[in-house]
């Protein structure tokens, strides 16, 4: 099985290229700049360049595509953050590959505290950079007319290479193994689904070339939601020091301001869909997941605040 990777060194393309290669797949991994969470490979064709760069990623990827007669099982879109980045694709993988499966958001769900399933509706605009673009690349592949595609919402992804952190005030924060308080929406009553970065790319893999996923979208999410006082108290027992917990009122206007608004409600997603389609049930704890972040945030930082900083549309 042939597989190209667009983003295939972060935090989502690195557990992909692992568990594809364990068995036997050939995989083309594209990203802007070598990774600490992907060793280099000479049987791995690696090319490190900017997708923005169009003409001479259009030029690299021609050269590196003949070597397997221009043949892909599936093309897997990790960072499509615009709908140029979904009509890059179609126009460079349309007619070479079989399968090609771009990486959204559950934030594109409209705010509510109810379970969501993929019928679930979405939001048609967002003031958000990130949701937004995420909104287009779905309406793009939508209306594209092109039918193997398929769409995977998940939420919360943490593993190696990711950034502690959930719901305001403290999404994705960069001191948050410095902080001896928090102030927490709730008192951390909120609850959330998360994934770890292995499971995810267990479920995208199980689903590549199955027709029964071919112009359909899935939500993908360990079944088992969590708190996000539970979150902390995790993290707490990690760095060996307690945080002392505030409560705030999500109704504050603090939080109305604030770019991290669509995360006051509770995010409860069913990935039945995909599970069962996949045959791969995600097991990985938030205990596990939350100490492979512990570590690899220590150890190299610069990886988080990268998707930190995509995240709030600042890069």
């Amino acid at each position: 099985m042939n597989v190209l990777i667009i983003g295939g060194n972060g935090v989502i393309g690195s557990q992909l290229v692992s568990i594809l290669e364990n068995t036997g797949a050939t995989v083309i991994l594209i990203a802007k700049h070598p990774s600490i969470l992907v060793k280099s490979s000479k049987t791995r064709e690696e090319l490190y360049i900017d997708r923005k760069c169009h003409l001479l990623f259009r030029q690299k990827l021609n050269a590196t595509l003949k070597k397997i007669n221009n043949q892909l099982d599936a093309v897997i879109d990790v960072i499509p953050f615009s709908e140029d980045d979904a009509k890059q694709t179609l126009e460079l993988f349309g007619n070479r590959a079989k399968h090609i499966i771009s990486i959204s958001s559950s934030l594109v769900y409209k705010s509510s505290n109810l379970p969501k399933t993929e019928e679930y509706p979405t939001y048609k605009t967002h003031s958000h950079k990130y949701i937004q673009g995420k909104l287009d690349v779905e309406n793009f592949w939508l209306n594209s007319g092109f039918k193997n595609y398929t769409i995977i919402r998940p939420h919360h992804i943490i593993g190696p290479g990711a950034l502690m952190g959930c719901v305001p005030l403290h999404n994705r924060a960069k001191n948050i193994l410095s902080l001896s308080e928090l102030t927490l929406i709730e008192g951390g009553k909120i609850k959330l689904s998360f994934i770890h970065s292995r499971d995810l790319a267990q479920l995208i893999i199980g689903i590549i070339g199955k027709q029964e996923s071919k112009g359909n979208l899935f939500n993908a999410v360990n079944p088992h939601p969590i708190t996000a006082l539970d979150y902390y108290q995790i993290i707490g027992e990690i760095r060996g020091k307690k945080y002392c917990i505030n409560t705030l009122d999500k109704t504050l206007e603090i939080l109305i301001n604030s770019p991290w608004l669509p995360m006051i409600e509770q995010h409860i997603y069913s990935a039945d869909k995909i599970i069962k389609l996949s045959g791969h049930d995600p097991k990985i704890s938030l205990k596990t997941a939350l100490k492979e972040t512990h570590k690899y945030q220590l150890n190299s930082p610069r990886i988080s605040f990268d998707i930190h900083h995509r995240m709030n549309g600042i890069i």
